[in-house]
């Protein structure tokens, strides 16, 4: 009797210890183990071994306590989340074999079975991190916490820096070019010395760096044509392939976000901007956007790569140019629409006008355009959000910057495009580049998209890069009387080949002094398919904008006068224009083939701030009237003026928000100014005023 009892109740034990077992499960799920984390340049790395299985988000949680429950697991301390394959390369293993991650220049890389999250650091504090993974098939967080397993024991000692790219390996290239292949990792962390570029949580892109010939100071061209070996090659690149682009370092970007595509694919671009706050990179079936900001998470990495190569490798900052064909050319324009200041001159073949379309992930991603949510980018003149629907459309752009330093444009199209078609989308915008003076050449002729039936050799209208730079005027030319006719818009209409400013050009030897302006012009041969065009011209009268002045910059109200001498030096037009602080236009003026000299001058100008001999007006030294020194809270600014007047002393940072202004009064001679820090960071300081422009990338 006692053992008949006695089994039902041992059996009774087994089956709750089962079923306790099997709840015990149940409610813990999956969980990593083995996590680790490490500080360097300003990210703290954090790795782990994932749990078997798939379709799991890995939660990032960060405290300056320990985390001992699950309780502490709050939206207070949630930090952002990664997925599936975390630890792996996903944009290049579609190269070829898989790519995992390198953390560390000199480690290996990380296992399959590892994930990785990388986490800006935003104080100068020690945090405890935990991971968690939650099922994604019914959205289950296991919340169960083990010190050492999915949680640190001991807290990381962080530091606010500004974050590296980690070097990842090298390559050569069928063409001869070693390439090195960099990774920036980057989460939604916002920091003065590095924004946040990716809302949801940790992520790696790549970017490849190239070095070609040798120089003491290198240009930089940034290719936005995506990674591969075909960003030096292919339609309207040949000069690239050639070498004949020598001697300059060459940066690769790539626009890509791992959005699941409904063919099974992976991958989607951003147009080379960004995306709403709240767009989820994993997923494609994202709301609609009708509020909230987009924001430029895309062009934030292109700068900061841009300014990374700057601050490390032997540069010429003031010739950096961007280079796109297709929707990189697109890309190329945006950068440049964004940091105007900085880039010396753009190359785009076969570009869309604007970005965006009626797709679902783009309307995911920007929202309707018509409801023209507001990104974070700010108008430069009112310090308002610009709408993205301004954003996407280059010439409202080139209109909002019309009165900032624009680079230099080039670009060429074909009226049998089939993706790009001619429409009267691309004469509006040859008109959106005379209207704004936006200066530089535009090409056309019979090619398709892939530039299979071009006639213009990529010789002729690929830039002569080198001789651009962000401290040298340049004439913007427009209504060029010897301009081919686009025609309306429809591919029939106008002429088939043709040019907007092909035909003009200026010799180097431009003299930019504070008091005078002088510039030689000339005509010269246009050439198609190497051979001498049909039409060749002695004369043309052309409208001319001065863009990029350094030295001769005219108050409001001062008149200017200007003469137009031919190659005999005989003058043979002339007049006198009153300065009204806009840009510094001419009208109607004559070139010929043999030459022509405009001069500026400013009217009862006996002295500036310039020294009419300085070769460079931006030089920073104690001999310049405008230089900087560091001080204990920032930086002290020197100006030097020979008379009384106002001025104005602006911080804009990376993104080109102005984040103070304040004037001040000068006295002749030597003034002394501090600029104390305001956060952590670089910034561009700027002084100016009618006599005075100083602009200085400094590092608080």
């Amino acid at each position: 009797m006692e053992i008949f009892s006695f089994l039902p109740l041992r059996r009774l034990s087994l089956a709750l210890l089962l079923l306790f077992v099997q709840s015990w499960t149940s409610s813990s799920g999956a969980v990593v183990t083995n996590i680790k984390a490490s500080c360097r340049s300003g990210q703290v790395f954090i790795t782990w071994t994932n749990p078997s299985g798939s379709n799991f988000q890995y939660n990032v949680y960060r405290s300056t306590t320990p985390f001992t429950a699950s309780n502490q697991l709050t939206s207070s301390t949630y930090l952002g989340f990664v997925r599936d394959s975390s630890s792996k390369n996903i944009r290049l293993s579609t190269l070829s074999v898989p790519v995992f991650y390198k953390i560390k220049k000199d480690a290996s890389p990380l296992l399959s079975t590892q994930g990785l999250y990388v986490a800006t650091c935003i104080k100068n504090k020690s945090y405890y991190y935990a991971v968690t993974v939650t099922k994604l098939s019914n959205n289950s967080e296991a919340k169960t916490l083990t010190a050492g397993s999915n949680t640190l024991s001991a807290p990381v000692s962080e530091s606010v820096k500004t974050p590296q790219p980690v070097y990842q390996f090298t390559e050569i290239w069928l063409y001869g070019d070693t390439v090195d292949r960099y990774v920036q990792f980057v989460d939604n962390q916002e920091t003065a010395l590095y924004p946040a570029m990716n809302n949801t949580g940790s992520y790696g892109f790549n970017f490849y760096l190239m070095k070609r010939g040798s120089a003491t100071k290198y240009p930089l061209i940034v290719l936005f044509e995506e990674l591969w070996e075909t960003s030096i090659t292919g339609n309207g690149k040949d000069e690239f392939q050639n070498k004949d682009v020598n001697n300059c370092y060459i940066l690769g970007v790539d626009d890509w976000v791992p959005v699941p595509q409904t063919n099974g694919t992976l991958g989607s671009e951003t147009h080379w901007f960004g995306y709403q706050e709240n767009f989820n990179i994993y997923s494609n079936t994202n709301p609609i956007p009708v509020s909230g900001v987009v924001k430029s998470y895309t062009q934030r990495r292109y700068i900061q790569a841009l300014h990374w190569v700057e601050d490390n490798f032997s540069i010429d900052k003031s010739r950096v140019y961007t280079v796109g064909v297709s929707a990189g050319g697109y890309g190329a324009l945006m950068t440049a629409t964004l940091i105007p200041d900085e880039i010396a001159a753009v190359y785009a073949v076969v570009e869309p006008f604007s970005g965006g379309t009626t797709s679902d992930i783009f309307m995911e991603m920007w929202g309707d355009l018509y409801s023209e949510l507001s990104t974070d980018i700010l108008d430069w003149q009112t310090g308002q959000p610009i709408k993205v629907g301004d954003i996407l459309r280059l010439s409202s752009m080139m209109e909002i910057n019309q009165g900032r330093d624009l680079p230099i444009l080039f670009d060429i199209h074909g009226k049998n495009d089939e993706t790009v078609i001619w429409t009267e989308g691309t004469t509006t915008w040859y008109d959106s580049m005379r209207t704004h003076h936006d200066g530089g050449v535009s090409y056309w002729d019979q090619r398709m998209h892939d530039g299979t039936g071009a006639n213009f050799t990529d010789k002729e209208t690929t830039p002569d890069f080198y001789r651009y730079q962000t401290n040298k005027s340049f004439p913007a030319f427009s209504n060029c009387s010897i301009d081919q006719n686009a025609g309306d818009g429809s591919p029939a209409s106008g002429a088939q080949i043709g040019s907007i400013n092909g035909y003009l050009d200026w010799k180097d030897d431009i003299e930019d002094k504070a008091c005078s302006y002088k510039i030689n012009l000339l005509l010269k041969d246009f050439y198609v398919g190497g051979v001498l065009y049909q039409d060749q011209y002695n004369t043309c009268t052309t409208d001319i904008a001065f863009r990029r002045l350094q030295n001769f910059k005219p108050m409001n109200g001062d008149v200017i006068k200007w003469k137009n001498f031919d190659a005999s030096n005989n003058k043979i037009q002339s007049g006198t224009i009153t300065f009204d602080g806009n840009l510094l236009k001419l009208k109607g003026i004559i070139v010929n083939k043999a030459g022509n000299q405009v001069t500026l001058t400013i009217q009862n100008c006996t002295s500036r701030v310039a020294d009419e001999d300085a070769g460079d007006a931006m030089s920073q030294t104690e001999d310049s009237p405008v230089y900087f020194t560091k001080s204990a809270d920032g930086y002290r600014a020197h100006i030097n003026v020979t008379e009384n007047q106002s001025a104005e002393i602006s911080m804009i940072d990376l993104l080109g928000r102005r984040v103070m202004s304040i004037p001040v009064n000068l006295n002749a001679g030597m003034n002394e100014f501090d600029i104390p820090s305001i956060q952590p960071g670089i910034f561009l300081v700027v002084i100016k005023n009618d006599h005075v422009f100083k602009a200085e990338r400094l590092l608080f």
